[in-house]
């Protein structure tokens, strides 16, 4: 739970960050453990203006 809250408040943060129209998209449960009372969550992240690592022009 307490991975998940964090996840949500890193996400929350993205409105401060350089980067624009954020998507969060294909959201999935991936895995239950009731004996550590926690659960996984996928998905998958994109937005604009983000970093590249080309070989060609633009550069970051």
């Amino acid at each position: 739970m307490k991975r998940l809250i964090f996840s949500l408040y890193i996400l929350s943060l993205s409105s401060l960050q350089f980067a624009n129209n954020l998507q969060v998209s294909n959201v999935r449960l991936t895995g239950f453990d009731p004996s550590a009372n926690s659960t996984q969550v996928a998905f998958d992240l994109s937005w604009e203006n983000s970093w590249r690592s080309d070989a060609t022009a633009p550069f970051n």
